[in-house]
């Protein structure tokens, strides 16, 4: 394309996009890339009608000092340094060693009331600024947006918005709290927020956003739940299968430390309706021993459980779980999640039991001679014999575990599914976070940094 010049400041229908709930909301810092999977060498980037380049201040306020009207540009690092070329390949800025700079979507008079700017990579789009640092070559990517901006990228991918209203409510509401509690965590060494990750909450810019999940983070807007004044982890699930499971019983810890993530009924919850709400696994010796060899038991005990048993007969997700191998030798699991890792299940929330299963050369017969003569015996019955090879084992069944399980996920905090039928029941959002996370409030996010 032709080379385009440099807008400048007097073009007025022109602005960086920001989000209306700048100024009662905080900024988030998304990480997009880093660490790992830091870009090397170079990434491509679209635009409607052109951008901003600037600096970040530590509040996170954008700070542009260029103006251009390309709609695409090439982000290149150089060793330390950030370059920004045009498609056409002309130079329209080279930073400094070790400084990060920041990209900005330009807005448009033209554009809709509700039309959010955008820079696209590859086929996502991420609103408000993309902040780019180089180190060794590698860029370094952090998408810093309006928290409410956030939240609508993230609860499309977290929720279906074909949900009932009351139900995407309660999820805005579970994901608005989980942000705010986990920003001052794990990535703060790595200099931004939360990650796009499910390791945080998958965010993929706007690109999913639907009406549906807009207008569920806008009537809730800024509310929160606290526990006797201080914000919850409000962790949540897929599918709980009628019953959740406490973060004690998950992780293990003191139950006092989170009261609200206890145990609680829901009946409403119509899991086996579901495609994993109601599943099924049988697990003979050879698959114990792939579990076993995956696991940190490896070497510790044998393939041959012939016992397992629950030391918790509470209803539920099971807990205290030891298994036995043909030596005496055992292992121990202590928490559901344990459990739910080592049986490599969708959930803990499962019954087990004994049972027989066909092997696959069963034959309806074996004729045995004995001192007694020729004995028959049928299908499903074992019998030791002596051949050419050595002892051998006859019969047509083999002894297997059933694993009857129910729900997918950890099981802790809001049911996601869960939520659906309650509201298709006729709870309202706060009914349904008051059942799963039980003596919590909802408050205003800037009230509660007032006080």
């Amino acid at each position: 394309m032709k080379i385009r010049k440099i807008l400048l400041l007097f073009a007025v229908c022109l602005f960086c996009s920001l989000s209306v709930s700048a100024f009662d909301s905080p900024k988030i810092k998304v990480g997009l890339n880093y660490a790992d999977s830091a870009i090397a060498g170079e990434v491509t980037l679209s635009f409607e009608n052109g951008f901003q380049v600037g600096y970040v201040a530590d509040d996170c306020m954008f700070m542009p000092f260029n103006f251009f009207a390309y709609e695409k540009a090439i982000v290149k690092a150089d060793s330390d340094s950030i370059r920004i070329l045009g498609d056409d390949g002309d130079l329209l800025y080279e930073g400094y060693s070790g400084v990060a700079i920041g990209i900005c979507p330009i807005s448009s008079e033209l554009d809709g009331e509700d039309h959010i700017s955008y820079t696209k990579i590859g086929s996502i789009k991420y609103p408000e600024v993309l902040q780019f640092s180089a180190n060794s070559g590698r860029i370094t990517i952090i998408n810093i947006l309006d928290a409410e901006l956030y939240f609508k990228g993230v609860l499309p991918s977290e929720v279906y918005p074909s949900w009932h209203e009351e139900a995407l409510k309660a999820a805005a509401i579970a994901t608005r709290t989980y942000t705010y509690h986990s920003m001052s965590g794990k990535h703060l060494y790595l200099g931004f927020d939360v990650c796009d990750t499910t390791c945080c909450q998958v965010y993929s810019g706007i690109t999913k956003c639907q009406s549906s999940t807009n207008k569920a983070v806008e009537d809730t807007r800024n509310l929160i739940l606290t526990y006797n004044g201080g914000l919850i982890t409000s962790v949540y699930h897929a599918i709980s299968g009628g019953i959740t499971e406490s973060a004690a019983g998950a992780w293990g810890g003191n139950p006092e430390n989170y009261p609200y993530l206890t145990v609680v009924e829901t009946p409403f919850e119509n899991y086996s309706e579901i495609a994993r709400g109601h599943w099924t696994k049988t697990l003979h010796v050879e698959d114990f021993y792939s579990l076993i060899s995956a696991s940190q038991f490896a070497g510790k005990i044998s393939s041959s459980i012939v016992d397992i048993t629950i030391d918790d007969d509470t209803p539920g997700y099971l807990n205290n779980m030891t298994l036995t191998d043909d030596t005496g030798r055992s292992i121990f699991l202590n928490t559901s999640s344990d459990i739910r890792s080592f049986f490599s299940v969708l959930s803990s929330n499962f019954t087990i039991g004994k049972v027989y299963t066909p092997q696959p050369y069963a034959t309806d017969s074996a004729s045995v001679i004995t001192a007694d003569g020729i004995e028959e015996y049928s299908a499903g019955t074992y019998a030791a014999i002596l051949s050419a090879s050595g002892k051998e084992t006859v019969g047509g069944i083999k002894r297997a575990y059933f694993l009857n399980g129910k729900g997918h996920g950890h099981g802790v905090g809001l049911s996601q599914y869960g939520a659906q039928y309650a509201a298709k029941a006729g709870y309202t959002y706060e009914e349904i976070l008051a059942v799963y996370f039980p003596g919590t409030i909802i408050e205003n996010y800037a009230l509660y940094q007032q006080n």
